[in-house]
């Protein structure tokens, strides 16, 4: 038993620290160049175009194809979770570029990357995502999980200030294909019962407002706290209410609703503010700020 929790304590470690990196990179969506050029490989899909920078392992061609076959799964799968709020945004020359550098060296020297990152999303014009090749667990993390922050980010827009960063972040990760939401959603319970969560005004607003037990934001647990609880309030949102509404609250968000106003019109009088969201989220956990 003892064992099994170590390693799902380096697992939960991974994946925060991955999602940390993720957060830096996108939250202020990058606007980069595409690095695709004559001398790049180019595999073409409906919705991505996969650049192959030249120079390449053997296997760059092969590994392309599976990302680009991932890749097209995934958007039709966070498609179908936002509804098709946005039709179908990436055709033609509004395809997403994804730009697999030859190996981590290139992608941080090249394409300007910190050293600690392994993918990074961005938008000029285009929807743009970065990586390397021999990039760990890509395919089921980072793939699907810049993809729908594209996506999401496209539909109610990149400047929306009205979209708190927890639902932005809470939704790429529920559309990942790797077990980490599971991680996280017992790391918020076992925290709940603790009383260390973040509080939910405080996860809508700046980042430099968060506390936890003295820590100010920034430090490890601040940061694992607050994608587990992103997490876990956008599974909340789905799993009690249903994907249908779910997609309302979205289109709400995009029409200008803050979130309490949103979450007013979409799931009614349960829900009047913030903390009472707060707290049907809490019970939901088997725990409320009175028990």
């Amino acid at each position: 038993m003892k064992h099994s929790i170590n390693v799902e304590q380096k697992g939960v470690k991974a994946a925060v620290t991955t999602a940390f990196l993720l957060l830096w990179a996108f939250q202020g969506i990058g606007f980069g160049q595409t690095a695709g050029s004559q001398d790049w490989k180019t595999l073409k899909g409906k919705h991505f175009l996969i650049h192959i920078q030249p120079n390449a392992s053997q296997d760059a061609l092969f590994f392309g194809q599976k990302v680009l076959t991932e890749a097209e799964r995934y958007y039709d799968r966070i498609q179908t979770t936002l509804g098709h709020l946005n039709q179908d945004p990436w055709l033609w020359d509004h395809r997403c570029h994804i730009n697999l550098y030859r190996d981590k060296q290139a992608y941080v020297k090249e394409a300007g990357r910190p050293a600690w990152s392994s993918a990074s999303a961005s938008f000029d014009g285009v929807p743009t995502i970065d990586s390397h090749l021999g990039a760990k667990g890509f395919l089921e993390t980072e793939l699907p999980h810049e993809i729908a922050h594209l996506l999401f980010r496209e539909y109610v827009g990149v400047d929306n200030a009205n979209v708190p960063r927890w639902m932005d972040e809470g939704i790429a990760l529920f559309n990942e294909k790797s077990d980490r939401g599971s991680m996280l959603d017992k790391m918020v319970r076992a925290k709940a019962h603790e009383g260390r969560l973040i509080s939910l005004a405080a996860l809508s607003g700046n980042f430099n407002n968060v506390e936890l037990s003295g820590a100010k934001w920034g430090s490890e647990e601040s940061i694992t706290l607050y994608y587990a609880q992103a997490y876990s309030i956008v599974q909340f949102l789905v799993d009690r209410f249903g994907q249908p509404r779910f997609v309302e609250f979205v289109r709400s968000l995009k029409n200008g609703g803050t979130v309490e106003q949103s979450l007013r019109k979409t799931y009614g009088t349960r829900f009047q503010n913030l903390a009472s969201f707060e707290n049907e989220w809490l019970k939901a956990l088997n725990f409320s700020k009175t028990s």
